[in-house]
């Protein structure tokens, strides 16, 4: 698998990940007129199984992070530059995703006459990504998986070195005893919860970084996506199955390479456009020809505004990290 067709799959799969997710929260959307489709409907009961394809992105960190982190030659001197540009790639446009949904929420308000509140401790606990753990509401729900990731920056960064270590014994121990801290730490608010997703994709990295013990990476992966059927769900087992497949195995397709180019804008935007015009077009229609028509069009509406979003926002983000990442490099040479 080449470096070229490895991220051209990344890419992709990212995208119709992101595309995956957006279908799942319209078909589920509910808002002050209710549930677009009724509990219980077929499409509703067909979209619960869909929603443990979110831990593709963590599957997709566990395998790119490490990677990157070793074509930048990381040390743990270098733990600064590296969180702040990974940290400005995703905080800035993130910041700019909160403002929009405090944005269309105020702008509801007003067409429905109700108050509008805002709680600064929680506006607060979204910076630091610490909504969950103060019980906290998320402004958007998928934010949730935004802290899990800050989480895996952070322990990847300090664990790098072992996990990359000659010394096979050091290398394993640091990975094995990672990836089974979910048993003494399980709760969904922290990283350990999702940490046999994570090292999947980092045993996926090692599998194609270190030809000699590739086997050996291999077969530990595989032991870990079985664990993921106790940690999560045999879904979840299932999905990350076909992402590895998919990574090794996708070929380029420039359409879906350029959605995937941009994904991460749809994903944090995709619940307040999409959902906003839900809930205009909804109220009072029965017809689920017409609801599927409605999810159409917020579709298409979420992909235009997340481009914008991403020309805007997110590539500045790009550019902005790219510099810290140079700057130090420059210092440290």
């Amino acid at each position: 698998m080449s470096s070229k067709s490895h991220y051209y799959s990344i890419d992709i799969l990212r995208g119709l990940t992101a595309f995956i997710i957006c279908l799942y929260h319209f078909i589920n959307h509910s808002d002050a007129n209710g549930y677009l489709f009724d509990d219980g409907s077929i499409v509703r009961n067909v979209s619960n199984h869909i929603s443990d394809v979110v831990f593709i992105f963590f599957l997709i960190s566990g395998f790119v992070i490490p990677l990157s982190m070793a074509k930048m030659n990381y040390k743990i001197n270098k733990i600064l530059p590296y969180l702040s540009r990974r940290l400005i790639r995703l905080e800035i446009p993130y910041i700019a995703s909160m403002l929009l949904v405090l944005v269309i929420t105020f702008a509801w308000s007003v067409k429905e006459g109700s108050v509008f509140h805002l709680d600064y401790w929680q506006i607060l606990n979204h910076f630091t990504y610490t909504v969950a753990i103060f019980n906290y509401p998320w402004l958007n729900l998928i934010y949730w998986t935004l802290a899990i990731e800050i989480q895996f920056y952070i322990v990847i960064a300090l664990l790098f070195s072992f996990i990359t270590s000659t010394n096979k014994f050091i290398q394993y121990t640091t990975i094995i005893l990672f990836g089974l801290s979910g048993l003494l730490f399980p709760d969904t608010r922290f990283i350990f919860q999702y940490a046999p997703i994570f090292t999947v994709g980092i045993l996926f990295y090692l599998s194609q970084s270190d030809k000699k013990s590739k086997n050996t990476n291999l077969i530990l992966m595989s032991v870990f996506l079985l664990l993921t059927i106790f940690s999560e769900s045999f879904q979840t087992f299932i999905y990350l199955s076909i992402a590895l497949l998919l990574i090794v195995y996708l070929k380029p397709n420039k359409i879906l390479e350029k959605f995937g180019s941009f994904s991460y804008s749809f994903y944090l935007i995709h619940g307040s456009i999409g959902g906003s015009i839900i809930y205009f077009l909804s109220k009072g229609v029965e017809n689920n020809l017409l609801k599927f028509v409605i999810v159409l069009i917020a579709i298409i509406a979420s992909i235009v505004f997340s481009y914008l979003f991403y020309l805007v926002i997110e590539r500045s983000s790009h550019r902005l990290s790219k510099k810290i990442s140079l700057s130090f490099k420059n210092k440290t040479n």
